[in-house]
C-alpha cells in the first residue's frame, strides 16, 4: 500500500507515507500550505491529535476526521480498490468539511488572519464545506440544551437571478418561543445591557451584522450568513439567507410506525433497474417467486453487474423512484413498518391504488425528464432516424431495439413527453401528468405501475418491512 500511495503521489523512493496522518497532512499541505501559512508538520501534529486529545478542541469529536480515516480503510485496505488521485480529493475533502479546516487551517474567527476558502483550492471540500453550513438540522433533539433551542423543520432553495436563496422555515406551532425572544432581543437592542439573547438557529437567521467583502463592498447580513461567508469565499456565488414562520405540512413525511429509516435505496434502485434487463426477472415475476430471486446471490449480482454500467443520469432516475415510493403510499392510505401491527398486511395493491400510483410515478418521470433537458419526438420519426443511420429495416430485431435505446438517449427525446410541454418546461402540474397519463397506452401505463408491485416483494427481503392498509 505505501508503494502504492508513493507511485499516485509521485515521491521519491525515499519517502513513505506510514499511516493516514501521514498521507493526509502531506496532501493537504500541498495543495492549502502555502495558502494558509501551515506546514506538513504542523498538519501532522493537529490530525494525530484529533482521536488522542479532544481537549485541545474543545472537547468535540471531529467526524469528518473519523470518517475519512475510516472510509480509507474500507476502500483500500479491505475492498482493496484502486487509488487514485480522485480518491484523495474525495477523502481530503470529507477530512476538511468540519472542525480541522476552521480551526486549524484558517482560524475563521480571527478577522485579522481568516481566509475564506476559494472553490479552485479544492472543489469538492468546497462543495462540502458550504453544504455543510447550509444543512437543515431537523433531527430530533436528545439533551437537555438542545431541546430548549429553535431549530429550522425544513428549507426551500431558489437558484434564480444568480444567486443561492435559502429560505429555512419554522414551525408555526413555535411561535410562542419566537416571540419572547424577539422581545427579549427588542429589549437588548435598546439598552445593551447583559448578554445577547440567543435561540439558536432562529436567532442567527434573523439577527444581523454588517460584512466587508475583499473588493471593499459592504452589506447587511444575518449572523448566519456573515458566519458562512467566513468560510468559504462566496464573492462569485451571491447567498441570500432568512427564515419564515409556516404550516408544518407532515404530508409524506416519515412518521411511519417503524424502526426501521429504509435506507437500502440502492438495493431498490438496482433491482427496479434489473427487472427491465433481466430475464430471470421476468420470469420469476410470471411464476410469483420474486422472493426466491431476490435471495439468490448469483442473481442479485447480476443485477448488480447492470446498474454498474448505467449512466449516472439514470442510476439518480431508479434511486429517485425508489426514494419516492414512501409518498406513494401515503398517498392510497397505506403505510410500511417493521413492527407487527393490527392492520391489513397489503399483499398486492388494488387496482384503483396502482390507477394513482402509476399516475403520481408518470408525474415524477415526466418532470425529472422535462428538468434533464429532454424533448419531444414522435416514436415513429426516431424510429426512421435509426433506420436511415443503421440501416436496418427489421424492427423487431435486438439490434434494432439497442440502436433505437442508443439514439433515444444520445438526442434526449421522448414520444410520452407531450409536444406542448416540452416547449414550455413548466414546473408539471397534478392536472396536465394525469391528462397525459390517460392518453398513454396501456404497455406505457403498466411502466409507472409495475416498479411500485415489484417494490412489495424488496421491502421483504431488504428491509425487512411490510405493508399495511390503514
Amino acid at each position: 500500500m505505501q508503494r502504492k500511495i508513493s507511485k499516485v503521489l509521485g515521491l521519491s523512493t525515499d519517502r513513505m507515507l506510514r499511516t493516514t496522518d501521514e498521507l493526509f497532512a502531506y496532501v493537504l499541505a500541498g495543495k492549502l500550505g502555502d495558502v494558509y501559512y501551515f506546514s506538513e508538520a504542523e498538519m501532522l501534529h493537529f490530525l494525530r491529535s484529533k482521536p488522542t486529545e479532544p481537549n485541545s478542541f474543545g472537547h468535540f469529536m471531529d467526524h469528518a476526521y473519523f470518517s475519512a480515516t475510516v472510509l480509507f480503510q474500507k476502500l483500500f485496505g479491505e475492498l482493496k480498490c484502486e487509488l487514485c488521485m480522485e480518491s484523495m480529493d474525495a477523502l481530503t475533502a470529507i477530512l476538511l468539511h468540519n472542525s480541522l479546516y476552521k480551526f486549524c487551517a484558517a482560524y475563521y474567527k480571527n478577522p485579522d488572519c481568516n481566509i475564506p476558502f476559494k472553490a479552485e483550492l479544492h472543489p469538492l471540500a468546497y462543495m462540502l464545506m458550504l453544504c455543510d453550513e447550509l444543512q437543515c438540522w431537523d433531527r430530533t433533539a436528545y439533551g437537555r440544551n438542545s431541546k430548549l433551542e429553535l431549530h429550522p423543520m425544513g428549507c426551500k432553495f431558489d437558484f434564480s437571478e444568480n444567486m443561492v436563496k435559502v429560505h429555512y422555515l419554522y414551525d408555526i406551532k413555535e411561535k410562542a418561543k419566537i416571540d419572547c425572544f424577539e422581545a427579549e432581543w427588542k429589549d437588548w437592542q435598546a439598552s445593551h445591557k447583559g448578554g445577547k439573547p440567543k435561540l439558536k438557529a432562529y436567532s442567527g437567521m434573523v439577527c444581523t451584522e454588517k460584512i466587508v467583502r475583499a473588493d471593499g463592498a459592504s452589506e447587511i447580513v444575518t449572523e448566519f450568513q456573515a458566519d458562512i461567508e467566513r468560510i468559504v469565499d462566496l464573492n462569485e456565488i451571491r447567498l441570500h439567507v432568512d427564515c419564515m414562520v409556516v404550516e408544518n405540512d407532515r404530508a409524506g413525511s416519515k412518521a411511519y410506525l417503524s424502526d426501521s429509516n429504509f435506507i437500502n435505496l440502492y438495493e431498490f434502485a438496482v433491482v427496479l433497474n434489473g427487472r427491465w434487463w433481466n430475464t430471470a426477472w421476468q420470469e420469476a415475476k410470471r411464476n410469483g417467486t420474486l422472493d426466491k430471486l431476490l435471495s439468490d446471490g448469483k442473481a442479485v449480482r447480476e443485477l448488480n453487474d447492470l446498474f454498474r454500467d448505467l449512466s449516472l443520469e439514470y442510476k439518480l432516475y431508479n434511486i429517485n423512484q425508489a426514494k419516492d415510493f414512501a409518498r406513494y403510499m401515503n398517498e392510497i392510505g397505506c403505510f410500511y413498518s417493521d413492527r407487527p401491527v393490527d392492520f391489513d398486511m397489503v399483499e398486492t395493491f388494488t387496482d384503483s391504488e396502482l390507477e394513482k400510483i402509476g399516475i403520481l410515478e408518470h408525474h415524477r418521470w415526466l418532470q425529472e425528464h422535462l428538468d434533464m433537458g429532454w424533448t419531444y419526438i414522435s416514436e415513429s420519426e426516431l424510429r426512421e432516424n435509426v433506420q436511415h443511420k443503421t440501416g436496418i429495416t427489421d424492427v423487431s430485431t435486438g439490434e434494432f431495439q439497442k440502436a433505437f435505446r442508443r439514439e433515444r438517449e444520445l438526442v434526449r427525446r421522448h414520444w410520452d413527453i407531450p409536444e406542448q410541454i416540452a416547449q414550455e418546461r413548466p414546473v408539471v402540474s397534478a392536472e396536465q401528468a394525469q391528462a397525459n397519463y390517460v392518453r398513454l397506452g396501456k404497455p406505457e401505463q403498466d411502466k409507472d405501475k409495475e416498479p411500485m408491485e415489484c417494490m412489495l416483494a424488496m421491502l421483504k427481503m431488504f428491509d425487512g418491512l411490510r405493508i399495511y392498509r390503514l
